[in-house]
């Protein structure tokens, strides 16, 4: 839901669209949550399959409860980490009115969705389906998807140029995306932002035996991405830390950045297809 108001406040409507997340992992609950809320179909894209069958149904009748009682957005009580924050946390009755939701949730549409979680992977027709590994060339068309999203997922990809230009390839003309990314260490520094003062062995070694490690990649990076692949940002809310740190103490990869960059421990981002590129 911080996600769709955010998108609505951009004119979307999310309304028999097309929509895909990258990074689900082991909960498709925000792909669920908009199928829910009117979308057509979901993509849930990922390296690996990490969710399974019998959690996902959990999930659904639980937000299926929570949209029938138009429980209000969990405030920082519940979830103090998450980004980003929305100025009202109440059931956003100006997107989902009454009588539209109870469209939403007519039993026979719930009972669809329900049988289209059952059978993931076994139905390339269903409201939801999955790819894996989400990058490969025959995935998608494109511009097929009227919406991308993310939340904590671009700071573990290995390739974000390659990312990008997917995004842009798949987005219709017009798409729209939202990405909430948290640039900070993950805990595996003693600092937020100490990260930056490694090198790239070091930071590899850091990482003991994980096999997702941390891009590093600042909040300016980002921006030059989407400006380089066609994207024109529409908002962008950044949650700022204090720091001691500055360009000066981090590794000389890393000491272009700015006092923003280094501040900036999480940005949500949301920008508009403008232009496609050329793709091979």
């Amino acid at each position: 839901l911080r996600h769709l108001i955010h998108a609505h406040q951009q004119g979307f409507s999310i309304r028999d669209k097309i929509v895909a997340e990258l990074g689900p992992g082991d909960s498709l609950g925000m792909g669920l949550a908009a199928i829910i809320c009117g979308a057509k179909q979901y993509y849930a894209m990922d390296v690996y399959q990490y969710w399974d069958v019998q959690r996902n149904l959990d999930i659904f009748d639980h937000l299926v409860d929570l949209f029938r009682q138009r429980t209000p957005i969990p405030g920082d009580d519940e979830f103090p980490k998450v980004h980003p924050k929305p100025i009202d946390h109440s059931f956003p009755f100006h997107i989902l009115p009454d009588e539209y939701m109870d469209e939403m949730l007519n039993p026979d549409r719930i009972g669809k969705i329900r049988h289209d979680i059952l059978h993931l992977g076994k139905n390339d027709t269903g409201c939801i389906r999955h790819f894996i590994p989400w990058h490969r060339k025959e995935n998608l068309n494109h511009g097929t998807v009227d919406y991308f999203f993310s939340q904590a997922v671009l700071e573990y990809v290995d390739d974000l140029k390659q990312a990008y230009r997917k995004f842009n390839k798949w987005l219709k003309p017009g798409g729209i995306m939202s990405h909430c990314i948290d640039f900070s260490a993950h805990g595996l520094t003693k600092t937020w932002n100490a990260h930056w003062m490694f090198s790239p062995g070091e930071w590899k070694l850091a990482h003991g035996n994980l096999k997702i490690v941390l891009n590093r990649a600042p909040r300016s990076h980002h921006l030059q991405l989407l400006e380089d692949h066609g994207f024109n940002v529409l908002a962008i809310h950044d949650l700022i830390r204090g720091t001691d740190y500055h360009a000066g103490h981090f590794h000389q990869d890393y000491r272009h950045l700015s006092m923003e960059d280094a501040s900036t421990y999480a940005s949500f981002i949301m920008s508009r297809k403008e232009k496609p590129l050329g793709f091979e």
